[in-house]
């Protein structure tokens, strides 16, 4: 008769083996976004500029939009996929890392349903596991109190001071700062090529760049926000504070 810890041990040793096949997969995807992404970006300069079909509005603005989406996800993807590495006991988000990764070889059960009542305070948990794994894997030569406030730091620490556009009650509020604070990034960005040439063709600029980024986002997270764990059923916002 066959002992039952050793059932156990292969149940353990193939759930081991998922998680890894998991993370190997997160992890190509992950890096092709941004080497398709370096590529966008280099062939956009130099001396590609002038045969680029894609160097200008309005397939610039569409490829830009598209490939942050692209890296965004697929680094938050990762995040979440090294997070089930370092704790297998998030098994219910095993599926939200497949539909980010979108393809994957080969066959990989997932029998939990994944979670839905996420905020974007998730993926920011998720995305701390890439700075806290490398800290503590290096905590033997860093200080104890700095590895501490690394591991014990979340996005409710982040948001204490904030509390207005928390992401955990209000993922909505979030969002619009998230795409205000880009678009922001991107007219500093630009004016590093120099100053615009009037005061109204620079509002001009600013309005655009702000606006599309605001747009983009909300319309990001109102369409895959919910396939990707980053926002509760929006039947919720009715019943919620946000």
């Amino acid at each position: 008769m066959k002992d039952c810890s050793d059932d156990n041990r292969t149940k353990n040793l193939l759930d081991k083996r998922t998680i890894q096949r998991i993370h190997n997969v997160t992890a190509l995807i992950a890096l092709a976004a941004m080497l398709f992404y370096l590529f966008f970006q280099v062939n956009k300069g130099g001396p590609f500029r002038e045969i680029n079909p894609f160097g200008v509005d309005p397939y610039d603005a569409v490829g830009s939009f598209a490939f942050q989406g692209a890296r965004l996800v697929g680094i938050l993807t990762y995040a979440r996929a090294l997070r089930l590495w370092e704790l297998p006991g998030l098994a219910a988000r095993a599926r939200l890392i497949l539909r980010g990764d979108l393809v994957v070889f080969g066959r990989i059960p997932i029998a939990a349903a994944s979670p839905s009542d996420l905020t974007p305070a998730a993926g920011i948990d998720d995305l701390r596991t890439l700075v806290r794994v490398p800290f503590l894997k290096a905590g033997g030569h860093l200080s104890r109190r700095v590895v501490a406030w690394v591991a014990g730091f979340n996005s409710d620490r982040l948001f204490a001071r904030l509390p207005w556009i928390d992401p955990r009650p209000y993922p909505w509020r979030f969002a619009c700062a998230l795409g205000l604070v880009v678009g922001i990034g991107l007219v500093l960005a630009q004016l590093q090529e120099g100053l615009l040439p009037s005061l109204r063709t620079g509002l001009i600029v600013i309005g655009v760049y702000m606006s599309g980024e605001l747009a983009a986002t909300l319309l990001g997270i109102a369409i895959f926000g919910g396939y990707l764990g980053l926002r509760p059923p929006i039947r919720a916002r009715f019943s919620g504070p946000d």
